[in-house]
């Protein structure tokens, strides 16, 4: 069984890699079978570290999908299993995701205030595990003022928007510093790809993260960005070939007489807003 269960874990995380972007919920069913199937079984502890794994995967799908309340759940279920696993990173990631979910919803303050609970748990984590966790940190701030840059909640002005945009690239340019002085975090956040695939997918989603902060700063430079990573992203992450598509797309229409609402970008949250193409 416990074999069966790490293969089906690998098997998911390979359909989140090679699944285009919108299609890698699917990933969810995998998680789910794994659970209902192998996990709930056996006693809880039985296989602790392989559900906590479990869960922190498939909170970021609920999330994707718009399931919020599902995706807060899987998190807050996730800080509880985690503590009966003895794998600071695992707990690095569980705080993280959480928080992540805050920024997505335009909730700053709670935002920052996971943030910083995250930040609390990694600074009492032993000297080899809290440099890596710390750039992990690092990073989802940086994913953290992408989002809420491109709020669609909030009617901001452009200047607060850009704002967010500049911050958010200044914590994933710290974040692939720290990477440089701490190669232990590289198996999460990558400062360039190595032979671990998913290491490089780390690093080539952090590249198309940092295009999308262009489509606000610099849309041609963004479309410079692009072209430059679309050969890795096409041979090493085949799943993030719609995001990046989707990301030249608006970054193209920036530079347009009748520039696109980049709000739309994230487009679930543009229209769950009733956002139009008109820029803001």
């Amino acid at each position: 069984m416990a074999t069966q269960l790490r293969y089906g874990l690998l098997y998911g995380r390979s359909q989140e890699l090679v699944l285009p972007w919108h299609q890698r919920q699917i990933a969810i069913r995998t998680y789910n079978a794994l659970e209902n199937r192998i996990i709930l079984r056996f006693e809880l502890n039985a296989f602790q570290q392989e559900y906590a794994a479990l869960i922190s995967h498939r909170g970021p799908l609920y999330r994707e999908i718009g399931y919020y309340e599902q995706s807060e759940f899987q998190y807050e279920f996730g800080l509880e299993m985690v503590r009966g696993v003895a794998d600071p990173l695992m707990h690095a990631m569980a705080f993280r995701n959480r928080a992540h979910n805050s920024a997505t919803r335009g909730n700053e303050y709670e935002w920052k205030r996971r943030l910083d609970e995250a930040l609390k748990d990694a600074l009492h984590m032993n000297p080899v595990h809290r440099e890596a966790a710390l750039t992990m940190i690092k990073y989802i701030e940086a994913e953290g003022y992408k989002r809420l840059a491109f709020d669609a909640r909030k009617a901001l002005p452009r200047h607060v928007r850009m704002n967010y945009a500049k911050k958010s690239l200044d914590c994933f340019q710290q974040s692939l510093t720290d990477i440089e002085q701490y190669p232990e975090a590289l198996f999460l956040l990558a400062q360039k790809p190595t032979e671990n695939p998913s290491v490089k997918a780390h690093y080539l989603l952090s590249q198309v993260s940092i295009s999308q902060c262009l489509v606000l700063l610099d849309p041609a430079e963004a479309v410079s960005f692009i072209e430059h990573i679309r050969d890795d992203v096409t041979k090493f992450y085949p799943g993030l070939l719609s995001k990046m598509e989707r990301t030249l797309r608006f970054a193209q229409g920036q530079l347009l007489p009748e520039k696109m609402n980049p709000l739309l970008l994230f487009g679930r949250d543009a229209r769950a807003m009733g956002r139009s193409e008109k820029y803001i």
